[in-house]
């Protein structure tokens, strides 16, 4: 958990496309994981910038990213998961953000 409390930027969990392996990836500033590997789907991602948390935990990034845990949607996570790694199906994002599996 220490990497998190001092990144710049986000981390995540995504899935190498050409490995078939769970991987994580810490990305610095405003920078996308994506930007650098094609190859990588996103199944779990948080944002550490100050935008995300500063309003309510102000300074508290530790308390931020513990709390993190209890509001991730872990059906989605592992619905997604089962659909790409294990069934290989693809997803469609609509224009509104939504993510159809």
């Amino acid at each position: 958990m220490l990497l998190l409390y001092s990144v710049q930027g986000g981390f995540g969990c995504a899935l190498d496309k050409s490995s078939k392996k769970l991987i994580i990836i810490g990305s610095g500033n405003q920078d996308n994981p994506l930007m650098y590997d094609a190859n990588h789907i996103p199944l779990l991602g948080l944002d550490v910038w100050e935008h995300a948390y500063y309003l309510r935990y102000k300074n508290k990034r530790p308390e931020y990213v513990s709390n993190w845990w209890n509001v991730v949607n872990w059906k989605f996570v592992n619905c997604a998961y089962e659909s790409f790694v294990v069934k290989g199906k693809k997803f469609e994002m609509t224009p509104d953000g939504t993510i159809k599996l």
